[in-house]
């Protein structure tokens, strides 16, 4: 049984089912590689239960949820996928973290009553709050019926006054002798003007009201039944509007909102804080701060820099990684075709011999090996096939047994260099240096590559092992003239080859391990850039367009890269 199978809710139907199911999706755990050593992803580990802890101290339900949960897939689905679980040097570390996970999984049982108990309590509400809007929207309603029952006796009343005016206006003009003489007398003179050919009414003048002088005017005109019952109609509609409009358009108070997700995986590992959610500070960032270079061109593409505007600052847009494979693709194939970068097969491979299987680290550490003690310019096919074939299988069986590892384990550099070094195979004297981080950082990438390129009295020859998604591969120096110090533009002066030991030719059905001749260091960035960047996923390309890079972050991010290099005088 699954970690996340054994802390699922006991009811399907539980009344923070659907709860859980948001939360759920907060429970990614990032993948475990086994070239980065198993403590680290332990101590990690750590941080996650620590946070859990505090947040079912203060009885944080949604935290602590997720992070119970978190730390059961990462202790028992994720870390046993490390090639190192098995080894002796763990155990203790391992054992402790079984017996927490017990803990946890007894703990959660309490979070789901308290998630179970709270998502009622917040169901109640909410059907309290539903029923006082409703009582409200009712109160409403029936306050606006009051009003438009006023409003329409008032209209009525209004009306009833307006036609009595009028009636009385009426019957007081009907009984005043003067206005009949004054209506006779104007008649008369109508019926002259006609008789005369005269249009009386343009030489009667008009009052300002639009009615004729001389004409009584009124200041009330009674509508007729039908202007009347339109009027009120449109009156009705626009101030009092039914019964059901008002229920339904009534502006209701916004619901509960739901729970906050918890703060992400990432926020938990990063998190400098010592007692919010980790408890202990992370540890210092694993690898150095980046250091740019003069004339370099190793540039890195993820981000582009717009031209700045007198309105706005400059801008810097972000390439999508699938855009920067496509870019690295084509320069690669330029260079390819200028003949700058040469690829050509060698007659074996790892894991065509079942002892060579997952034995890359060794494989590339004793190319660098061959390469420093080698008295031509560059280690040679016969003497790769050597190590691929032969030599590298005793080698792996006496570090796995040493670490107590499986079969096919794969082991980190850092373990096959320090067995290497004790067995004089390699010498600490000839050791440069290590660097690493994001691979795609021109920073970052430019400290190994100063590495590598030395100067004419320290690195007449140089070797380097590169670590990057789970496979490791040499880099070895040839140098044919004087370099120039401190500057990667030593073109012509030196040629770099980048041997795989995987498979990457076929010939006749047969794979080969591949070397890869750079004429120059340009060669070798256009080469490295085009390598990185074809190994990553579509997930892994999502990752990267999404996520800024975060040193403290290295070991679970798909740029991670580490690289070692030794020199030699000759």
């Amino acid at each position: 049984m699954t970690a996340a199978n054994s802390v699922q809710p006991q009811s399907d139907h539980a009344p923070s089912e659907e709860r859980r199911k948001l939360l759920n999706e907060e429970l990614a755990v990032p993948l475990v590689s086994n070239f980065f050593p198993i403590e680290g992803y332990y101590t990690a580990a750590q941080k996650v239960f620590d946070s859990f802890q505090d947040a079912f101290e203060h009885r944080q339900i949604d935290n602590a949820f997720v992070y119970g949960k978190r730390y059961c897939l990462f202790v028992v689905d994720a870390i046993p996928q490390h090639n190192y679980f098995n080894a002796t040097k763990i155990k203790k570390m391992q054992n402790q973290h079984h017996r927490q996970v017990d803990l946890v999984i007894d703990q959660l049982d309490v979070v789901a009553t308290w998630m179970d108990e709270s998502e009622m309590e917040r169901q109640t509400r909410e059907r309290e709050e539903a029923k006082r809007r409703r009582q409200l929207a009712i109160q409403r309603a029936k306050a606006e019926t009051v009003r438009y029952q006023q409003q329409e006796q008032e209209r009525y009343r209004q009306l009833q006054l307006r036609f009595d005016q009028h009636k009385t206006h009426k019957e007081s003009l009907n009984e005043d002798p003067e206005h009949v003489q004054a209506s006779a007398m104007e008649k008369l003179e109508k019926l002259r003007a006609l008789q005369n050919g005269v249009d009386v009414a343009a030489r009667i003048p008009q009052d300002p009201s639009g009615e004729e002088a001389g004409k009584p005017g009124s200041r009330y005109r009674l509508l007729s039944d039908s202007e009347e019952d339109h009027a009120e109609q449109q009156q009705g509609d626009q101030r009092n509007p039914p019964y059901d409009t008002i229920i339904s358009g009534t502006v209701l108070p916004p619901p509960l909102p739901l729970p906050s997700a918890p703060p992400s995986y990432d926020a938990i590992v990063t998190s400098r804080s010592s007692r919010n959610f980790l408890g202990p500070a992370v540890p210092s960032e694993p690898f150095p701060k980046s250091t740019f270079l003069n004339g370099n061109k190793f540039v890195d593409e993820t981000t582009v820099a717009l031209p700045a505007t007198p309105e706005t600052p400059a801008r810097r847009q972000r390439v999508p990684m699938r855009e920067l494979q496509h870019r690295y693709k084509q320069t690669y194939v330029k260079y390819q075709q200028a003949g700058k970068i040469k690829v050509s097969g060698i007659n074996t491979y790892q894991g065509r011999l079942i002892e060579s299987t997952n034995g890359c680290t060794v494989i590339s550490a004793l190319v660098a090996a061959h390469q420093l003690s080698s008295r031509s310019g560059a280690v040679t096919d016969a003497t790769v096939i050597n190590v691929i074939d032969r030599q590298c299988g005793p080698l792996l069986r006496e570090i796995r047994g040493k670490l107590g590892l499986g079969g096919h384990a794969l082991i980190i550099p850092s373990d096959v260099h320090d067995h290497l070094v004790d067995h004089n195979i390699l010498s600490q004297e000839t050791f440069v240096g290590a660097a690493g981080g994001n691979i795609l950082d021109e920073g970052h990438m430019n400290e190994f590559l100063k590495l590598l390129q030395g100067d004419s009295a320290q690195h007449a020859k140089a070797a380097a092992t590169l670590f990057f998604r789970e496979h490791v591969i040499s880099i070895v120096k040839s140098q044919h003239g004087k370099a120039i110090s401190g500057s990667l533009s030593n073109q012509g002066l030196c040629c770099y080859e980048l041997i795989d030991s995987m498979p990457g030719m076929f010939d006749g059905g047969r794979g080969m391990a591949t070397r890869t001749r750079c004429t120059d260091m340009d060669s070798l960035q256009v080469l490295l850039r085009w390598y990185a960047s074809r190994k990553f996923s579509d997930s892994n390309c999502s990752y990267i367009d999404k996520t800024i890079w975060d040193d403290s972050m290295a070991d679970f991010d798909p740029r991670v890269f580490q690289g070692f290099v030794w020199a030699a005088a000759s």
